[in-house]
């Protein structure tokens, strides 16, 4: 819409008698130069709208961050958070163990909506406070899953409504033992990590079993995968913190390496991966945040504070969106934090 001056100046140049050709097309173009200035005004900016430009190059090393907020469920709180997932849009779905619920918020923390209650029916969960904390990942549709202690995966709209759900106790194919890890690959198909029965189980989005295997041993202790993240490759990565460490395998489960030299004292839990292919893990055990190239070259730590020197209280779940920003959840600090890297 143009404004009063805009109007005006139009009037002039409509009224406009016995002006010379040249000075009338100087007017002209300095009113075509308003016009094409208010039309190409920005937008207001979507705080959660992913960078393009910044995606492509996001490389640098997290050596120092930034903490951008942190957040601890209000107005609902958390009562020991545990998983995170980030939607396209960075929209984040946060699993609320204690108040068997799942949270969620957009990329500056507002809430935005929450769904879930203590049982067994559909759209209901059971999170317990120890051995098993749930599990959450979100495909590129927007569909939300979640994994609890029914031994089972409930399939969601992103606004909570339920879909579907699959799975029961046990070590046949489809069935879990206790602990169960998320991640969907760019297919919509989902990785379920089964500590209980020492393997990793591969659905489609609809539930239906398409593949397992067992992560081989990589200490003396039986492996327990916990963690699981897919890369833009389909690789797969999982944390064994009983063995203390990370492997990497294809999409059909062919081992192609170990990640990291863990201490028998770490406990790597909760992974991500970038989109410079880049693997961030938290340490449960010293409570820091470790950050590894894909082949598993350490390439930054950082505690609590974004530097070095302190801790995260019992850090679990984490994820990264497209700008390279990293989510952590604190299970006993009952919070998340979002840090930004330079």
């Amino acid at each position: 819409m143009l404004s009063t001056n805009h109007s005006w100046l139009l009037s002039q140049l409509h009224q406009a008698k016995g002006v010379s050709s040249s000075r009338l097309a100087s007017e002209l173009a300095l009113l075509l130069a308003i016009l094409l200035t208010a039309c190409s005004a920005p937008a207001t900016p979507n705080p959660c709208a992913a960078s393009p430009a910044q995606a492509a190059t996001s490389q640098s090393p997290v050596s120092l961050v930034e903490s951008a907020w942190k957040i601890d469920g209000s107005p609902n709180k958390f009562n020991r958070p545990t998983e995170l997932a980030l939607d396209a849009q960075g929209n984040l779905y946060v699993v609320d163990g204690g108040n068997h619920r799942i949270q969620k918020f957009d990329c500056t923390g507002k809430f935005l909506l929450m769904w879930g209650s203590r049982g067994s029916g559909d759209g209901q969960f059971l999170f317990r406070d120890r051995g098993h904390y749930g599990a959450v990942a979100v495909d590129r549709e927007g569909r939300v899953y979640v994994a609890d202690h029914n031994y089972r995966i409930q399939k969601f709209d992103s606004n909570g409504t339920f879909i579907a759900k699959w799975g029961s106790q046990g070590n046949g194919d489809g069935q879990f033992g206790d602990y169960i890890g998320l991640a969907v690959d760019s297919q919509g198909n989902v990785y379920a990590a089964d500590p209980v029965n020492h393997r990793i189980q591969k659905f489609d989005s609809n539930g239906t079993f398409l593949a397992k295997w067992s992560p081989p041993k990589c200490s003396d202790f039986s492996p327990r995968p916990v963690g699981i993240a897919i890369d833009s490759q389909g690789n797969v990565y999982v944390t064994d913190p009983n063995s203390h460490c990370i492997q990497k395998f294809d999409s059909q489960g062919t081992f192609l390496t170990q990640l990291g030299d863990f201490s028998e004292t770490e406990l790597p839990i909760g992974i991500a991966v970038d989109t410079q292919e880049n693997v961030y893990i938290t340490d449960n055990a010293y409570g820091v945040i470790e950050k590894f190239d894909s082949n598993g070259r350490l390439l930054a730590r950082w505690d609590s504070s974004g530097v070095p020197g302190g801790q995260f209280n019992s850090p679990q779940g984490i994820a990264v969106d497209v700008q390279g920003n990293v989510y952590v959840v604190e299970v006993s600090g009952e919070r998340i934090q979002k840090f930004r890297q330079p």
